[in-house]
């Protein structure tokens, strides 16, 4: 299903709105409700997995603050990050590990993390407000705002989720994998980063067709099978051994009881529309 654009520019409020719910109330007077945004966050550095995260919130609890998570503070983020946990109707953060980005490529494991995060909300969402290419897969109306997270609350609500969520994973691979700095980098192809790769080689959270791109060194010393999600894409080669993976849609992966239960990170909310 393409998602439906409506005027450039209708669904802005002014700026100083404490809220961005423009696009929420549209589809809401046309009938859809428990409306969630999706987003991404990690597609484009050079190590860790990639996260996504659908979040539907209430009209009646609305939270003050909410932007595109690159414009906000870490410590913004925190703050919002735990208030959303608290005050959503229903949300689903997803990641999609190394072994499978390398096997689907970044595209289509990015819209598998999307998948399962939107598969995964209790209650189910009505309708899509996604800042990305439509997820044709769901069967539900979806629309994409001219700014995505900048101009919805929805949206906005997921991408803290996802960006956060993220990077709490990255300080933990900072201290499992010295030297690489990804507490600070969050996986991005830095100087530093670049640098500590030239040196170090590469660890079993690097990307290695990202890697291949800058023309780095893409061995690491850690035997594959040593890594939940080395086993993840083996048991997926072992179940579909007539059809390479990188063959798979996100889709199809996403259909896939076990996949998406190994993608799937937290999940929760309030349940009250």
């Amino acid at each position: 299903m393409k998602p439906v654009r409506p005027i450039s520019g209708s669904g802005r409020l002014a700026p100083r709105h404490p809220h961005k719910w423009v696009w929420e109330a549209k589809l809401e007077a046309l009938g859809h409700h428990l409306i969630a945004g999706v987003d991404e966050a990690g597609r484009g550095p050079l190590a860790g997995p990639v996260y996504a995260a659908a979040c539907i919130l209430s009209p009646d609890r609305l939270i003050t603050g909410l932007d595109d998570s690159k414009r906000l503070t870490a410590r913004q983020r925190e703050q919002l990050f735990w208030q959303i946990k608290q005050q959503a109707v229903a949300y689903a953060v997803a990641q999609v590990p190394v072994a499978l980005i390398e096997k689907i490529n970044i595209r289509q494991a990015s819209r598998l993390a999307m998948l399962v995060a939107v598969q995964a909300l209790k209650p189910s969402a009505a309708a899509l407000l996604i800042d990305h290419e439509p997820l044709l897969s769901t069967g539900l109306p979806q629309f994409s705002p001219d700014h995505g997270d900048a101009d919805s609350d929805s949206i906005a609500a997921a991408s803290i989720l996802a960006k956060v969520s993220r990077d709490n994973l990255l300080r933990q691979l900072d201290l499992q994998w010295p030297g690489y700095e990804f507490g600070k980098n969050k996986g991005y192809g830095t100087k530093a980063h670049i640098e500590a790769l030239r040196q170090l080689g590469a660890s079993p959270e690097h990307r290695p067709l990202f890697l291949r791109k800058f023309k780095l060194p893409a061995d690491h010393t850690l035997a594959p099978g040593q890594l939940e999600g080395y086993l993840l894409a083996d048991q997926l080669d072992h179940q579909f051994p007539q059809s390479a993976s990188a063959q798979l849609s996100a889709e199809a992966l996403a259909g896939i009881a076990w996949i998406s239960q190994a993608c799937l990170v937290s999940q929760g909310g309030s349940g009250c529309p």
